[in-house]
Formats: C-alpha cells, sequence, structure tokens
C-alpha cells in the first residue's frame, strides 16, 4: 500500500485495461495533502465525490477517476483486485454534494455506495424509494438506475440481468464498478422529418398524452440497450419508453414491431396471465 502523508503532486497514468474509464492512456494529475488525495481542477459547481476509508479521502467531480486513486492507493492494478479486498465497511463512506440540486446519479450513489450491511443482499425498490426519492418519477425502477450498471460499471442487478431475484428487488454487489462500462451507449437520434413525435403512438410534442400531461419526449432505442444492443433511437414520449421497455424491438425502417415474449409475461399481472392460460386449456392445479 503506497502511504504518502505530505503535500505533493502526483500522476498516475492509466489506460482502458487497468481501470474503468472510457478515455484511455491517459494521465490523472493528483494534490496529495496528508492523506487526502484531490483531483486537479476539481470544479465546484459540479457535484463533487469525497470517498472516505480509514485516514484516506479522495475528492473530484468523476467518480471513476476516483476508483483510479482508491486502486493507486491500495497498489492493485484492477478493480476486481480492489474489489476482493479486505474490507472493512464501518470505515467506508461515500459522500456526494452539489451546490446546485443533485442529479439522480449522484443520489443514486450516494444511496447505493453507502448501504454497507445491504451489499450483495436483494434489497426492495420500495425500501430503496423510502431512502431516496428520485427527480425522475419513474423512480428506481426507471431508466436512471440502471444507468448507474451501463454508464458507472457498479454492479447494481435487476431481474433482467440477474434472474435469482424478483421484478421488485435490486441488488447492489459491492461498492466497486466491476462491470465493463459502456461509455458509447448514447442514443442517436434518427429523424427523417422535421416533425417532432413520438415514433410510437404518434402523439406531437405539446400534445397531450394518453394520461391527459403535456407531451415530454425521450430518446426511445429502437433495439432495447437493456439487451446491449443498438444506439439508434428516435423521439418516444415517457410512457411508451416507459411501458414498452425491453418488450419490443422496433425496425428503424418500417416502424415494425418484433415482441420479446420473455420480456411481456415477465411485467404482466399474474392474474392476467393465469386467465390467459386457463383459455390455453391450463388448470388451477399447474399454477401451484
Amino acid at each position: 500500500m503506497n502511504n504518502i502523508d505530505y503535500l505533493k503532486e502526483l500522476i498516475i497514468k492509466y489506460n482502458l485495461e487497468t481501470y474503468n474509464l472510457n478515455n484511455p492512456n491517459n494521465d490523472l494529475n493528483i494534490i496529495i495533502n496528508n492523506n487526502t488525495y484531490e483531483i486537479q481542477n476539481t470544479i465546484k459547481t459540479k457535484p463533487i465525490i469525497n470517498i472516505s476509508y480509514k485516514k484516506y479521502n479522495i475528492i473530484g467531480n468523476n467518480i471513476l477517476e476516483c476508483y483510479v486513486i482508491l486502486q493507486y492507493i491500495f497498489d492493485v492494478s484492477s478493480l476486481n483486485e480492489l474489489a476482493n479486498l479486505n474490507w472493512d465497511y464501518k470505515y467506508w463512506k461515500v459522500n456526494i454534494t452539489s451546490i446546485k440540486k443533485l442529479p439522480d446519479w449522484a443520489n443514486i450513489l450516494n444511496c447505493l455506495l453507502n448501504l454497507i450491511d445491504n451489499f450483495n443482499i436483494p434489497i426492495d425498490i420500495q425500501q430503496l424509494e423510502k431512502i431516496v426519492t428520485l427527480n425522475d418519477k419513474r423512480g428506481w425502477g426507471g431508466e436512471r438506475p440502471r444507468e448507474i450498471y451501463y454508464k458507472f460499471g457498479f454492479p447494481l442487478y435487476t431481474h433482467s440481468t440477474k434472474k435469482s431475484i424478483s421484478n421488485s428487488q435490486r441488488l447492489f454487489e459491492c461498492p466497486f464498478p466491476i462491470c465493463k462500462i459502456n461509455p458509447y451507449r448514447k442514443a442517436i437520434i434518427i429523424n427523417n422529418n422535421n416533425e417532432k413525435k413520438c415514433f410510437t403512438c404518434g402523439t406531437k410534442e405539446g400534445e397531450l398524452n394518453y394520461f391527459g400531461n403535456i407531451c415530454n419526449f425521450e430518446k426511445g432505442h429502437f433495439d432495447p440497450h437493456i439487451n446491449g444492443c443498438s444506439n439508434l433511437s428516435g423521439f418516444q414520449c415517457k410512457w411508451c419508453n416507459s411501458f414498452y421497455k425491453d418488450k419490443i424491438s422496433w425496425n428503424i425502417h418500417t416502424g415494425k414491431p418484433s415482441f420479446n415474449i420473455y420480456a411481456i409475461l415477465r411485467d404482466a399481472p399474474k392474474l392476467v396471465l393465469i386467465k390467459q392460460l386457463k383459455q390455453l386449456g391450463f388448470t388451477s392445479t399447474d399454477f401451484e
């Protein structure tokens, strides 16, 4: 373990193979003051991450860069090695603050990284909702928590990515970004005309949606990125984007749907499923 107890500057060289970052072969400039490691040019108007463990403090704007410093301090060459060290989590704390309203990714990580007693244990979405209310009205069942896995590499699992947990649960394996990030998972809008309308239901910008609310648009993937598919997307209203999720893939050229039967059955109400199965000739004993 590197042990530096005086003021100095440090340059950490990193690459994509060793660290979970999307800009490989770069340098990270650090100022060390006693056992506080602060990334140079940390911007105070952006969310500031402070990771503390025992006598060490790490400060910066980029959560993954903070883990680069952790790897340096504990002298390991990979995040998996870092995660497998003997951690005493009673000394572990992460605090993300901002002079502005915290974005959802910061609220989610503030919660998950401090769960401590609940690492690698399924936790109900309702319990998470009580701990932190997200800005996104879809909450912990929506898109923002899933970005923690794809964008930052933290092992936050849903039923889609870990079948051993239920739809109403999430599992946060450990407070280390050990999953490979997908920095290119960015929705690329395909729009053949200047008219802005939902490519699935046709609701236009400013019109009322099915719930009587003004239509708000999001980038809806034609082939659900939950499955690690295409980045191509179109304008999709918030209702459709939330409802369809990974249930349907849309042909970019024809607009025709391709149904994911497993996802449809997974999210269907149990009573509806039983009713349909009975119509197919199954009896009540088949569901016991």
